[in-house]
């Protein structure tokens, strides 16, 4: 199955928020679930007994990669190796020997034991997918054979080869990161953290955008039968500020991909930049909406 892979694609990536079974000190380690059967954000299920191992597996196994990262930055020293993995009935396990010997290793144990990132991804490459719309039948015989969740999902995967796991921060825990720039020394690993942290913010300025969006929707209703003409103009300008801010959050999201890649000193005047925005659509375009509203009142 593993020749079948097309070396060109990259892997696919999906995070799960599952914390440590066991943590320890003497050895610096850690045993965790890194992926589970619950659904996650593409609206998949892996079942856990789907992945083939003959790629990736515990160090010392010949011919296998072993080595664990962060956030699935391949051009970053690992932070460890994989002790061992297996699926369950739950999801896939493993054991995390955290290195000790760089800065990012000796950061990342000091994370986990801090509770500051407690999340996993799987890397790998999809062999096989059941969808919801186009197996409707198979679909529903999977999900019940594997007692899988009753909703929130529309595809499960069957058969996948793993290529790799990472330590992460999700996106849902924003705090994670926060804390985790206390702890780490390490340039390399702290340049990974503010690219989460701007992608975070990122992600709060689109929901401010989503916010006065519905705004302007609203204000955009008739009221007592026909806007004035003179409304009809303020509404339609902020309507297109609306629109040229999504856009600017299109472009920082694309930046936030390439630094991801190749972190330096950018970070922090792109992290400037997103302030200066948010700054600018509160006051701008939530004042204009504020205007627009007495107008129709």
């Amino acid at each position: 199955m593993a020749d079948e892979i097309k070396t060109d694609e990259s892997p696919q990536h999906r995070n799960t928020f599952t914390g440590y079974d066991d943590i320890n000190e003497g050895e610096k380690s850690c045993v965790s679930y890194v992926s589970t059967k619950e659904p996650d954000t593409y609206e998949e299920v892996i079942l856990p007994d789907s992945m083939d191992f003959s790629r990736y597996g515990g160090r010392g196994q010949e011919g296998v990669n072993s080595t664990v990262n962060y956030g699935h930055q391949y051009g970053m020293f690992p932070i460890g190796t994989c002790g061992w993995i297996k699926p369950d009935s739950k999801g896939i396990i493993a054991k995390t020997f955290f290195s000790q010997k760089t800065q990012a290793g000796i950061d990342a144990f000091n994370l986990v034991t801090e509770a500051a990132l407690r999340g996993w991804s799987i890397g790998f490459w999809v062999k096989e997918m059941v969808s919801l719309e186009k197996e409707p039948e198979r679909f529903k015989e999977l999900a019940k054979e594997n007692k899988l969740a009753k909703e929130g999902y529309d595809a499960i995967i069957t058969k996948g080869v793993l290529a790799e796991y990472s330590l992460c921060n999700l996106q849902s825990n924003p705090g994670a990161v926060l804390h985790a720039r206390d702890i780490v020394k390490s340039p390399e690993f702290l340049a990974r953290l503010e690219v989460e942290e701007l992608a975070e913010k990122v992600k709060f300025l689109n929901n401010i955008v989503l916010m006065l969006k519905s705004s302007v929707d609203k204000i955009g209703e008739p009221v007592e039968g026909e806007l004035l003409e003179a409304d009809n103009k303020d509404f339609t300008e902020l309507a297109e500020k609306v629109t040229k801010a999504e856009h600017e959050i299109r472009t920082l999201h694309a930046t936030i991909l390439t630094l991801k890649r190749q972190p330096s000193k950018q970070p922090e005047i792109l992290a400037g930049k997103i302030e200066e925005m948010v700054r600018k659509t509160l006051s701008e375009l939530s004042g204009e909406i504020r205007q627009r509203r007495g107008k129709l009142d």
